[in-house]
């Protein structure tokens, strides 16, 4: 959106699988809540994950 119509976007998560006894969603919806009705920006799967990595990305 702009600075003149501004939006609530909402991401909408599903599909949770357990990895290394925690558990995480797999997809994630990204949506825009217009008047007329929730806009698909985009969708994600999750195909791998690393986390506890303290160097610069």
């Amino acid at each position: 959106m702009d600075e003149k119509n501004l939006a609530t976007w909402v991401i909408k998560l599903a599909d949770y699988k357990e990895v290394n006894e925690i558990l995480i969603p797999t997809s994630f919806d990204v949506l825009w809540r217009l008047e007329k009705g929730d806009f698909s920006y985009a969708r994600f799967n999750l195909k791998n994950i690393e986390y506890n990595n303290p160097k610069a990305f």
